[in-house]
């Protein structure tokens, strides 16, 4: 099976509510599809390994904007096109391949204006193992911008690296009416667990799942769905008792079900055993 990277989908889609963006993305990802057909139909597509997946996507989505990305020259010199896409996608594919060759553009694109072009190169260089004195800074530059698809993402890659300087910008999504914001804060969460927040209380060890469930009850009921997600996956078989307290303050026969459906997986959890 043929997968797409995980940042790309959410840029791609995420970007629908924020600019013009998104129908370029939209394009690109018609004819990576089609692409993508033709290869399996003339039984080219890779093998079931998730990376060798992606990258094989990363290629395509090149490859239909005249980019031959199995040549390393034409695939590192995308990485300065001026074409947004162009670069976008290359950047991704150095990501994929941990390419180091790659490192001095990535580094270059870091200068860019756009939050956008900064944090992908960001999440391609900490992918790469380049040192984070260089990108790190960065994230907490963007953190500090209004425009919420790359703050998020920069609140996950700090966090990913033991960085709780993006927990505010996280926190603030999971409780917004923008639905985007919210799913993708919900997708990002897990990423907290154990980190440390310096919060005007003093320093914090953030627990993603006592946050949930604190915000379960006053939540809508979109919202509660989306936070059945980090909450399936922090929970562990001792939690049982307090996702049964949910029920009580879910807002539908939705939500009530899939409550169930968690706890009934925890209950089979081989660490009951």
């Amino acid at each position: 099976m043929v997968t797409c990277s995980h940042t790309s989908v959410y840029f791609s889609l995420a970007y629908k509510s924020h600019c013009v963006f998104m129908r370029l993305l939209l394009i690109v990802f018609g004819m990576t599809m089609n692409l993508i057909g033709a290869a399996h139909a003339t039984d080219r597509s890779p093998s079931t390994d998730p990376v060798a997946s992606e990258i094989y996507v990363a290629t395509l989505q090149l490859k239909g904007l005249g980019i031959d990305a199995t040549s390393e020259t034409q695939a590192l010199a995308a990485l300065d096109s001026t074409d947004s896409l162009v670069q976008y996608f290359a950047m991704n594919l150095a990501k994929l391949k941990k390419d180091k060759a790659a490192i001095p553009a990535l580094r270059r694109v870091l200068a860019s204006h756009s939050a956008i072009d900064r944090i992908t190169s960001c999440e391609a260089l900490e992918a790469i193992g380049d040192d984070p004195g260089i990108w790190m800074p960065v994230c907490v530059q963007i953190l500090s911008e209004n425009d919420p698809i790359p703050q998020l993402a920069a609140a996950r890659l700090l966090a990913k690296n033991g960085d709780g300087r993006g927990w505010a910008v996280t926190y603030a999504a999971l409780q917004g009416d923008d639905s985007v914001l919210t799913n993708m804060a919900c997708d990002i969460i897990p990423t907290f667990r154990g980190v440390k927040y310096l919060s005007a209380k003093g320093l914090l060890t953030l627990d993603p799942l006592a946050t949930c469930l604190g915000l379960f009850s006053r939540s809508t009921e979109r919202t509660q769905i989306s936070l059945l997600a980090p909450i399936s996956e922090l929970a562990q078989p001792a939690d049982i008792g307090k996702l049964r307290q949910l029920q009580k303050a879910a807002k539908s026969a939705a939500v009530r079900s899939r409550i169930s459906d968690v706890v009934g997986r925890l209950k089979t959890s081989p660490k009951l055993k």
